[in-house]
């Protein structure tokens, strides 16, 4: 019996756990294709993301416009052009230096305030609109809760 609570909570913890948000690592070459620049655009995962290495939320105010724009994870090289496209129609400016972000983009500028310093998260001065736990966490509490009072209650 005991083997099957362990079993339940490890199914649970892994089921319900919110998943990371993962980054595509071609989406700075799709914006390369999109503006016909030279080079890939500056900062690559940057632009959206904190690290590097992208992945996780999207952080980066281009990111951000991006997303409002229609940019998600399933866009192809039609969506990226869609949503640039609309960020240059709005003339979308992420840093306020009176530059657009398809005009800092294809001057090899970085769009963000600052270069590439997040606006949420750690050192950003500002709290995301949404709570990085959801429902799922929420469950897996609950979950762990009745299996340890069940798991309480045999042991008297």
């Amino acid at each position: 019996m005991k083997t099957i609570h362990s079993f339940c909570l490890v199914l649970a913890t892994g089921v319900l756990l919110p998943t990371q948000a993962f980054a595509r690592s071609d989406f700075p070459a799709l914006i390369q294709t999109s503006l016909m620049l030279t080079q890939p655009p500056p900062s690559g995962c940057l632009l959206c993301h904190a690290s590097s290495g992208g992945g996780g939320t999207v952080v980066q105010p281009f990111g951000i416009a991006m997303k409002a724009a229609g940019l998600n994870f399933g866009t192809d090289q039609a969506g990226m052009t869609a949503a640039l496209n609309t960020l240059a129609a709005n003339k979308t400016d992420s840093n306020g230096d009176g530059i657009s972000d398809v005009d800092s983009l294809k001057s090899t500028i970085d769009p963000n305030p600052g270069g590439a310093s997040p606006q949420y998260g750690c050192g950003g001065g500002q709290v995301a609109s949404q709570r990085p736990v959801g429902w799922q966490a929420t469950i897996l509490a609950l979950l762990t809760l009745v299996l340890f009072s069940v798991r309480k209650s045999r042991k008297i």
